[in-house]
């Protein structure tokens, strides 16, 4: 049990730090007091990336998450960047 509390922490602390630093689409990264603002989203993003998904899924559901909860225009350089990223992540 301890070892799967670990394995969480480490991939919702890393899932978090990638957002914050790679995709941050609200510019808000270098804010220590805002350093939360994207963990409404880490839930899905972490059981995209708890289940192997492709890139392509990642960035589906980043590109949702831009265009329809933030209301922004997709960055699609942006976006691929973080699903590389998070999509690379080991646990």
């Amino acid at each position: 049990m301890e070892i799967d509390r670990r394995k969480r922490k480490y991939l919702v602390d890393n899932i978090r730090m990638i957002l914050l630093t790679n995709w941050d689409p609200l510019n808000v990264g270098q804010n220590p007091m805002l350093k939360d603002e994207y963990d409404r989203y880490i839930t899905e993003i972490y059981h995209l990336v708890s289940v192997k998904s492709q890139k392509n899924i990642i960035e589906n559901a980043l590109e949702r998450i831009e265009s329809q909860e933030l209301g922004l225009e997709c960055n699609r350089q942006r976006i691929s960047t973080t699903a590389t990223r998070l999509a690379a992540l080991e646990f």
